[in-house]
């Protein structure tokens, strides 16, 4: 049985931080790992930015992805 979603308001009236998304979407989807990455304006590589279900150490092979990088 699912919980029902409770945003959470930590980090102000109206925004979710992002660990919890990616928790919650997770939890959800039944996925076991999550990663999320941020796209900076200024660059053409996605960054790592929360990572759950395993630690860093083994998510650091793809902490920096180009965009035009031939993985899903």
């Amino acid at each position: 049985m699912r919980r029902p979603h409770t945003p959470d308001l930590t980090a102000g009236p109206g925004t979710t931080l992002p660990d919890s998304v990616l928790a919650d979407l997770m939890r959800d989807t039944g996925a076991s790992v999550g990663l999320l990455y941020l796209l900076p304006t200024t660059e053409r590589v996605l960054r790592l930015s929360v990572v759950g279900g395993v630690s860093r150490q083994i998510a650091a092979p793809w902490a920096r992805i180009p965009l035009d990088a031939a993985i899903p």
